[in-house]
């Protein structure tokens, strides 16, 4: 057995011998929720002003460019070790190297030892899929100088239906089944140019997380909990302006155009625009125009009916933003998206049953030096439209389905938002409260609340049966329509096809009724509580512990008058990297 280790061993002595450290290729991409999005917030607040810090991903180049309008000797000292952590992370972080010094074959390692445990199986998890990390984290990158790089995640975990299953207790593939041979989850290509110190272009297509804004329970326009979709994302950027075209594919036949513009006014004040298109058809030339407004093609009218009363295959979205520092270490941010407005003549007229799709998010964040770390005090409220993302039909709802490749689960259909994970049907908010010392350990305490109607988070979705591989390509007939039998019998959103559905309470609930539904609705509102306390140590560099435990309580669970959850959870891990 020694004999078949002798290679192995030999190369990767040798790969190690003539590897160089060398900074990080300018075009590496840095995908939302990374912590060098939070460092660099932190920068910036410091400064008392605002800037382009708070969307992702972006390339290092452009973080450079954030960096380098920083006064690095006015920073508090807390500020400076954030500062510098970016810094030593772009141009003295150690890489498995091999190759010459313009193109080279690069890798890291991350191991990540986790261990779950909670007392209600019925209760989602808090250290839930999007937080758990691979037991292994093997980063594969090309890259060509400065001028591109491309990356892929190698990595050894568990399957998604493995992590939502409630005797999950551990990242470790404990079962054959249980291995996630669905990978790489993430991949790039990426390229860009620094034109002037403060002016740019990237380019990055790929599959990584992505988001409209820093926030804590994911943005209500486009979160980083929205995992798994494919995209193409140009950026022209300067210190002042900046300007995106994004095409993003959430399923086959499934596409989210966008364009977006955003202007920096006095250093404090940030405005945000942004309009999309989403198209349940084949790719299209016409979307990609850059300089367009999407919403005048009126696309709506070029497709096949495939509902009465519904826009078909198209849903127009637009978000627009707000991002003020008023002071040193100081944010205030809100943010307005809608997927459908109707006018009032239109809402007045007995014919239309379309319903209103708005949604609102809104917060303050705050620094507080003290001592040799930062109080970090954050609340962020948010609010959804029980038609926020739904539309006529699932197919061109904002939603993304996705299945594992492999495990008892495979069969099974898992389903993202585009926006916040609440979903839609929801108001609530989130405090968060936390010390921390840069690099070295961190406490926070946060509190979610939730009121949420029968539409909220994925409930729509339980018992349907629809899924993006038996998704309606023809349209149905008028006898098959009016009947149980239909597609839409179960799908919520108003409309004569579904006229005369029974709700909740039993009695007639006709489509122009359900179009003035209101957040939370439901004869049955269901409360969610939850607290956690999160705790980070890292007595080396590259060495990091966690401990998280939660407690949840949920009143009218599952919108059922007096049924009452709660549960403890803890959550425990251990990470090291490599190289």
């Amino acid at each position: 057995m020694k004999r078949k280790f002798k290679f192995p061993l030999a190369l990767l002595a040798f790969v190690s011998v003539f590897s160089s450290l060398y900074g990080r290729s300018s075009q590496e991409v840095v995908g939302a929720g990374s912590w060098i999005f939070d460092s660099l917030s932190r920068v910036v607040m410091d400064q008392g002003r605002t800037d382009f810090v708070f969307h992702a991903p972006m390339t290092l180049e452009e973080v450079e460019c954030h960096l380098d309008a920083v006064d690095h000797e006015s920073l508090s000292a807390d500020a400076m070790r954030h500062y510098d952590r970016i810094r030593q992370y772009i141009s003295y972080d150690s890489h498995l190297s091999f190759g010459h010094e313009l193109l080279k074959l690069q890798a890291e390692l991350d191991v990540n030892l986790e261990g779950y445990y909670k007392t209600e199986d019925d209760l989602d998890w808090v250290y839930d899929y999007y937080r758990q990390k691979p037991f292994v984290y093997l980063p594969l990158k090309i890259v060509l100088g400065d001028w591109c790089a491309m990356s892929m995640d190698g990595r050894v975990g568990i399957t998604q239906g493995f992590k939502i299953k409630d005797d999950n207790y551990t990242n470790i593939p404990l079962d054959v089944d249980g291995i996630d041979l669905n990978f790489p989850h993430d991949y790039y290509f990426a390229s860009g140019h620094r034109i002037t110190e403060k002016t740019g272009f990237s380019f990055i297509y790929g599959t990584m997380p992505s988001c409209f804004n820093r926030s804590l329970s994911g943005s209500v326009t486009q979160s980083e909990y929205f995992t798994g979709s494919t995209y193409a994302d140009l950026s022209i950027y300067s210190s002042n302006f900046r300007y995106r075209l994004d095409v993003n594919q959430f399923n086959p036949d499934r596409y989210m155009y966008s364009h977006e513009i955003a202007a920096i006014l006095f250093d404090r004040l940030q405005l945000t625009a942004r309009e999309s298109l989403f198209v349940y058809a084949p790719l299209e030339l016409r979307y990609l125009a850059p300089w367009n407004i999407f919403h005048g093609v009126a696309a709506w009218k070029d497709y096949e009916t495939r509902r009465e009363g519904g826009e078909s295959n198209t849903c127009d979205y637009m978000s627009l933003k707000v991002d003020f520092t008023p002071a040193r270490n100081s944010r205030l941010y809100g943010i307005f998206v809608m997927d459908q407005f109707q006018m009032p003549n239109e809402s007045d007229d007995e014919n239309d049953v379309t319903p209103r799709g708005f949604g609102f998010q809104a917060g303050a964040e705050f620094f507080i030096p003290h001592g040799d770390g930062t109080f970090h005090v954050w609340v962020e409220g948010t609010y959804t439209d029980p038609y926020m993302y739904i539309k006529a039909s699932p197919a061109w709802s904002l939603v993304r389905y996705y299945q594992d490749l492999t495990g008892p689960m495979q069969d099974d259909s898992y389903t993202e938002w585009y926006g916040t994970p609440w979903g839609p049907d929801t108001a609530g908010g989130e405090l968060s409260i936390g010390y921390e010392k840069a690099g070295v350990w961190s406490v926070t305490l946060d509190y979610v609340f939730k009121a949420c109607g029968e539409y909220s988070g994925n409930k729509i979705f339980r018992n349907l049966d629809w899924n993006w591989k038996n998704r309606d390509k023809m349209p149905e007939s008028d006898s098959v329509a009016s009947s149980s039998d239909s597609k839409y019998s179960k799908w919520p959103y108003p409309s004569r096809d579904n006229d005369g559905k029974v709700d909740s309470t039993g009695s007639s609930d006709d489509a122009k009724k359900r179009q003035e539904y209101s957040t939370p609705h439901g004869s049955h509102i269901e409360y969610v509580n939850r607290i956690s306390l999160r705790g980070t140590l890292t007595p080396v560099e590259n060495l990091t512990f966690m401990v998280q435990p939660s407690y949840t309580h949920v009143t009218n669970y599952g919108n059922q008058s007096g049924r009452t959850k709660s549960g403890f959870e803890i959550a425990v891990s251990v990470s090291k990297k490599f190289f």
